[in-house]
């Protein structure tokens, strides 16, 4: 199964986002995000923590489902079951999309489902075992066709960053969900080879110097659901 690991860090404020930012140097790749969530009208797959999602960077288009890992965190680098409320792990698959189909599933109100039931020419084994396994949580909860229920935008900053050898990037985002209402975050994606809690203390040695107060942050799509609901929201 593909994993998703990241770390997920709130910064407080407009001004901690953009100090953040300004402390590193060098070329910093610049991404305007919409992101669209399809569910049930009554949100069934929200509430089994499956999101399912169109996301358009310019024009390009990726569909992701992702959902919370059945069966503890399955990473190597942590004991199953256990965790830091730092890092967020998910069960993910992805998959680019051209204009066309993205058009079709936000304006003719295609089944979303329909393309986890593609054939991939091009899908590695662990690709297609993921989308798979996705795919039969998603029919074990609800054969309804999945609709759109909303959308966010978001500005990324992807700022290059190395832990050891491991080349990564720091995605530091603005997220407007509307209502006033702009959250700013770090977040960085690791890869299985490098230690969770290796990397979070590199972290918090590079917040410490900074002297960037940080929190933990939630999932984007579970603010935008609460937020959605008018229930509270982390």
């Amino acid at each position: 199964m593909i994993k998703e690991v990241e770390l997920k860090y709130r910064l407080p404020n407009k001004s901690s986002y953009e100090h953040f930012l300004s402390s590193f140097k060098g070329k910093h790749v610049v991404e305007n995000q919409t992101n669209y969530f399809f569910d049930t009208p009554d949100l069934k797959l929200k509430k089994e923590h499956i999101f399912v999602r169109l996301r358009k960077v310019g024009n390009t288009h990726i569909i992701t489902c992702k959902a919370k890992p059945l069966g503890g965190n399955c990473h190597p680098g942590l004991e199953p079951g256990s965790s830091t409320n730092l890092i967020s792990i998910h069960d993910e698959w992805e998959h680019y999309v051209d204009t066309e189909v993205a058009n079709t599933f936000l304006h003719v109100k295609l089944d979303a489902t329909d393309y986890l039931r593609a054939w991939f020419q091009k899908e590695s084994a662990e690709q297609e075992k993921t989308r798979l396994s996705l795919l039969k949580r998603i029919q074990a909860i609800t054969t309804e066709p999945l609709g759109l229920v909303g959308s966010f935008t978001n500005t990324r900053t992807r700022i290059p960053y190395k832990i050891g050898k491991h080349k990564l990037d720091f995605e530091v985002d603005a997220t407007n969900f509307g209502n006033k209402r702009v959250d700013y975050e770090v977040e960085l994606e690791l890869p299985k080879t490098l230690d969770p809690k290796q990397a979070q203390s590199e972290l918090s040695k590079l917040f410490e110097t900074l002297k960037l107060e940080t929190s933990k942050s939630t999932g984007k799509a579970e603010r935008f659901f609460a937020l959605s609901l008018n229930q509270p929201v982390a």
